[in-house]
């Protein structure tokens, strides 16, 4: 994979992400995806390809948001809160 600095600004939220692949499986077989994420934290990850993702923000901070993203290269991948 490549290298990617993740950050979590503010850091205030649990970010979540699984292979946008095993996502879309688990949805098509209506499996849970419990079991199938990975705890992000700011730091330094190898990732390559498609992520789907969850970070859990506090209800002050507009709560949850999910979504995709793509890995084609060393970066970085920055989780932040939805705007008002």
């Amino acid at each position: 994979g490549y290298k990617i600095k993740v950050i979590i600004n503010p850091p205030r939220a649990t970010v979540k992400v699984m292979t946008l692949l095993e996502f879309l499986k688990c949805k098509a077989l209506i499996a849970p995806l419990d079991h199938e994420w990975i705890d992000f934290s700011s730091d330094i990850s190898y990732m390559i390809g498609r992520y789907h993702y969850r970070a859990e923000w506090p209800a002050e901070l507009n709560g949850p948001r999910e979504g995709e993203f793509e890995v084609k290269g060393p970066g970085v991948v920055t989780f932040s809160p939805k705007e008002n």
